[in-house]
């Protein structure tokens, strides 16, 4: 079995996991194919693309955080919004790639065969912009930037229009990170799903769980961000971000099977 494990959800569209849990999504069009992320980077993502289309292959990352985009350097050139370049490279440089590498073995992704000098030095890879607004002919089906500001400033999505699909990554999830730096506030990210949802869409596909979700799921997302309630927020805690003070929100249980909430820090309220 290889190191990703492959989501078929139709002839046109894949999802790969790494053994992270981190997803990247792959859709096929007539002419062109979309690759939306790139994963850890611990094994080449690029050529379990290649066994399943040959067709030439735009890259986008969804935001700057490092599992979503340390695998870019597998790839030509990638695109991403300009707002999150910056923390893009930080998230690419030799400290985080580390952290990468040392959870990678805690789990046993990789092993002692793993290049781990190529992979800390890999970079950002080679990057290019691209715009809000800007659409990508696939030949049967249009894939549209649109903003979904929140878990970072840049965060983007896919609009996948004649599919009526989106490709949200973590910009819109069930417990979306809302307590990082480079988190927006609470209005934007609301402001985002409103718009979000304005969209003819039926389904839209996250970052972390192998699922097409439908459009109602969502609107549980809104609900949950408009009626944030302090008093039954709790204090929540994360490897690796033991000094960010995060509270989350929801009606059931943090991760619990079919909830959803928010997880933030009240300088974003």
């Amino acid at each position: 079995m290889g190191y990703f494990k492959v989501i078929k959800h139709n002839d046109n569209l894949y999802q790969f996991m790494d053994k992270l849990g981190v997803l990247a999504t792959l859709a096929i069009g007539s002419k062109k194919a979309l690759l939306f992320d790139t994963c850890y980077g611990f094994a080449n993502l690029n050529e379990e693309v290649k066994k399943i289309t040959s067709k030439e292959l735009i890259v986008i990352n969804s935001h700057g955080h490092m599992d979503h985009t340390a695998g870019n350097f597998h790839f030509a050139n990638v695109y991403i919004n300009k707002q999150d370049y910056e923390l893009l490279k930080e998230h690419n440089g030799i400290e985080r790639r580390l952290r990468n590498v040392n959870e990678a073995k805690r789990v046993k992704a990789i092993d002692d065969s793993f290049d781990v000098n190529r992979y800390l030095n890999s970079g950002e890879g080679n990057i290019n912009f691209i715009e809000v607004g800007e659409k990508i002919d696939l030949g049967d089906v249009q894939a549209e930037v649109i903003s979904m500001a929140g878990h970072t400033k840049g965060s983007i999505g896919i609009f996948l229009k004649e599919w009526k699909i989106i490709l949200a990554s973590d910009a819109a999830c069930a417990f979306v990170w809302m307590f990082l730096k480079e988190s927006t506030d609470l209005k934007t990210y609301i402001g985002t799903l409103k718009r979000t949802i304005s969209l003819d869409f039926d389904y839209f596909l996250v970052g972390h769980d192998p699922k097409l979700f439908p459009k109602s799921e969502m609107h549980r997302y809104l609900e949950v961000a408009e009626n944030l309630d302090l008093r039954k927020a709790f204090k929540v805690d994360f490897d690796g971000f033991n000094d960010q003070d995060a509270y989350c929100y929801t009606e059931g249980k943090l991760y619990g099977p079919g909830d959803c909430g928010i997880i933030f820090s009240l300088d974003k309220l």
